[in-house]
């Protein structure tokens, strides 16, 4: 996961950011004809909570949703406040953030935690904060497709 934090979306929009791709670098060509993005997608920061302080963590999960229309709200209200802040209050993560898709073909919704260590979802605080009476009534009926990836930061 490549993940970019912008001033504001129109940056995408600029002369500059647009000669990038049209003028790619050696380096570039020797490159991106090797990966493969999956998704490019820009997003809106919704929701923070926590201390993600000017350093980030070493370790990063990133949950990706898409939701039904007749249910987004209501997740939205549990994500906000009741899961996200739990979450984010375990001992070992730093902080949480919530996005929404403004452009492009990812998930709807994005959620970023920030871990000391890869085992941070192994503790039974972490379970006990995942597992509340709101999650496990709401998790049922949600009928969402949920992506989530864990990985160690290496910049």
């Amino acid at each position: 996961m490549a993940f970019y934090e912008l001033d504001h979306a129109s940056v995408l929009d600029t002369p500059a950011y647009k000669r990038l791709g049209e003028n790619p670098s050696d380096w570039d060509k020797h490159m991106l004809p090797n990966m493969h993005v999956e998704a490019r997608t820009v997003y809106e920061c919704i929701l923070t909570c926590g201390e993600t302080g000017t350093q980030h963590a070493p370790y990063l999960l990133s949950v990706r949703v898409d939701i039904a229309p007749e249910v987004e709200d209501e997740f939205n209200e549990w994500y906000n406040v009741d899961h996200v802040p739990k979450l984010a209050a375990v001992p070992g993560v730093h902080g949480a953030r919530r996005y929404r898709k403004l452009s492009g073909n990812g998930t709807k919704y994005l959620a970023l935690y920030e871990f000391d260590n890869a085992q941070v979802r192994s503790t039974a605080a972490w379970a006990k904060a995942s597992r509340t009476e709101w999650t496990n009534k709401i998790l049922p009926r949600l009928q969402a497709q949920w992506v989530f990836n864990t990985g160690q930061r290496i910049l």
